[in-house]
This record gives structure tokens, C-alpha cells and sequence, in this order.
């Protein structure tokens, strides 16, 4: 573990995991960025608890039937997500 001293710039820490780019994709850790509900793909969405593959496809062809999210709200449209699902994601999503 390296030290800098005062005045020096800090080391570099080890690489992260995370290949960077949209927030909530990578290796699959979870974002501490909302998830934008209008932009992001499979393995972003499936960074949320409680969404995997199937769920997040079934988000993707409802946003591609509807044009678009309005709300966070319209997820409840989606089967298999009801209100306790919507609760665990409604602080990790937005449109």
C-alpha cells in the first residue's frame, strides 16, 4: 500500500472492475446512480435487485412498444412487477 506524502498527489488505487461508461453497467455491481429507465440496456437494468434477464428484456419491449417511460411508475405495467418489486427499485430507477 503506497502512502503519498503531504503535499504529493495521491497513488492510484488498484484498477476497479468496473469498465466504466453508462452508470450501472460493468461486472455487474450495483451503480450508485440512478438507472435512466429510457436509455439503458439489458445489463444496466439488470443491475437492479430483483431484475434479471427475462424482467429486463420485458422492460426493454415495453419502452420499445411505448415509445418511452413517462414516469418510473409505468414499470407496474410490466408483469411480474407490482408494487413490492416497484419499491426496491424506485430510488435506483429514473426516466
Amino acid at each position: 500500500m503506497a502512502v503519498a506524502r503531504q503535499g504529493q498527489p495521491t497513488p492510484a488505487g488498484p484498477a476497479s472492475s468496473d469498465a466504466g461508461g453508462v452508470p450501472g453497467e460493468g461486472t455487474g455491481g450495483v451503480s450508485s446512480e440512478p438507472v435512466d429507465l429510457n436509455t439503458a440496456g439489458a445489463a444496466a437494468l439488470e443491475t437492479l435487485p430483483g431484475v434479471g434477464p427475462a424482467t429486463a428484456r420485458a422492460i426493454l419491449e415495453e419502452r420499445a412498444r411505448r415509445g418511452g417511460f413517462r414516469s418510473p411508475r409505468d414499470l407496474l405495467q410490466i408483469p411480474g412487477i407490482g408494487e413490492r418489486r416497484f419499491a426496491r427499485l424506485r430510488d435506483r430507477i429514473r426516466v
